[in-house]
């Protein structure tokens, strides 16, 4: 029988994401910042034995620039997935 189960309660999640992105004269700039995680460990299809760790992630996303000459600056929930 394989486990799925992974002890502990340390996650090595940053503390925030930033994202940067410029092209022709527009830039935009998103912060995420993690309030809520889970972490889902499941059977890897690649190996028998093995398993894929999957962090689901809810936090606040902030987006600020300029594209095509007009102000950006938005702010919301997001979620995003990272592998660990």
């Amino acid at each position: 029988m394989m486990r799925v189960l992974r002890p502990g309660l340390a996650s090595d999640l940053p503390a925030a994401v930033r994202i940067r992105g410029h092209q022709d004269g527009d830039q935009v700039q998103l912060r995420f910042e993690p309030d809520h995680y889970v972490r889902i460990v499941v059977p890897d299809e690649h190996d028998d034995l093995g398993v894929v760790v999957l962090n689901e992630v809810s936090g606040a996303v902030r987006a600020a620039g300029e594209i095509g000459g007009r102000a950006l600056d938005l702010e919301g929930s997001g979620v995003f997935e990272f592998l660990g």
